[in-house]
């Protein structure tokens, strides 16, 4: 199956994207760091019953034309490329931080969303613990490391954090993880980063609010926080929540057939 892009105009800039497949649509939204290449067995593998979206989020991958300064919500865009494309709704599925963000539009745009994916999730208004910023690259940190803050070191202290320890072990991942933290990642959310996160409530306050099926996935060597909030996840009817042994943040990567298999799996037991 052949995978197009494309670039939608959004605000300041543009959004590129890739599909490929036809047929009920499941919407890829990658985490922190990454960008659309993320998603790349998923765009092969799910093409054949679906149509796959991936874009590359405001400041991420080829969308970096943007005004850094400018606030911006990543709902409001990604709700702007499905209008482009003619989505009425979508399977949301979301990596990271991409699980914080699909939750945020299941929660904005309840009428767009057919069921969510999250995968390795954060969520909206979860207060990290002190062990998670001791590993983020914060301008504090730096001081207390006694070095120089710049992109570079912020990149580099991101890759160490601990959520990847598992997928950096395998020697078959190592490379690719490097690759895509330190070499295709600009970085420049470390230093201005214009995301508007402050929503009354938040977040994890709503999750009862959501009504569709949700399938949670987790692996039992991710930090505690994104195992804690799986957990918050689960109070959301109608979900399930999947657990891989021994298996780290980047569970796609980490586990891809067994990954695909369950989400294929879900996706099955829905009517679209």
């Amino acid at each position: 199956m052949s995978i197009r892009s494309g670039f939608v105009d959004i605000a300041s800039g543009k959004m590129h994207y890739k599909t490929a497949g036809s047929g009920p649509v499941l919407l890829c939204i990658h985490g922190f760091g990454g960008s659309s290449n993320g998603w790349a067995d998923q765009l092969q593998i799910f093409s054949d019953a679906y149509q796959v979206v991936a874009p590359d989020l405001r400041g991420y991958g080829r969308s970096i034309d943007f005004d850094v300064n400018e606030p911006f919500v990543h709902t409001d865009d990604i709700n702007t490329l499905m209008n482009h494309l003619g989505i009425a709704n979508a399977h949301v599925m979301g990596s990271s931080m991409g699980g914080r963000i699909a939750t945020h539009f299941a929660l904005a745009h309840s009428d767009m969303t057919n069921s969510l994916i999250l995968k390795s999730a954060a969520v909206g208004g979860f207060e990290f613990s002190d062990e998670w910023y001791d590993h983020w690259p914060s301008t504090q940190k730096a001081e207390r490391d006694g070095v120089e803050y710049t992109v570079d070191w912020a990149k580099q202290t991101y890759l160490n954090n601990p959520m990847f320890a598992a997928g950096l072990e395998r020697a078959d991942l190592r490379e690719d993880i490097i690759k895509s933290l330190l070499e295709q990642f600009n970085g420049h959310q470390f230093v201005t980063n214009a995301e508007i996160l402050d929503f009354d409530p938040p977040d994890y306050a709503r999750l009862s609010e959501i009504k569709v099926p949700t399938l949670i996935i987790t692996g039992l060597r991710d930090i505690s926080d994104i195992r804690h909030i799986a957990c918050l996840y689960e109070s959301i009817d109608n979900s399930t929540h999947i657990e891989y042994e021994g298996i780290g943040h980047l569970v796609s990567h980490e586990v891809p057939e067994q990954f695909n298999r369950d989400v294929r799996n879900f996706l099955l037991t829905l009517t679209h």
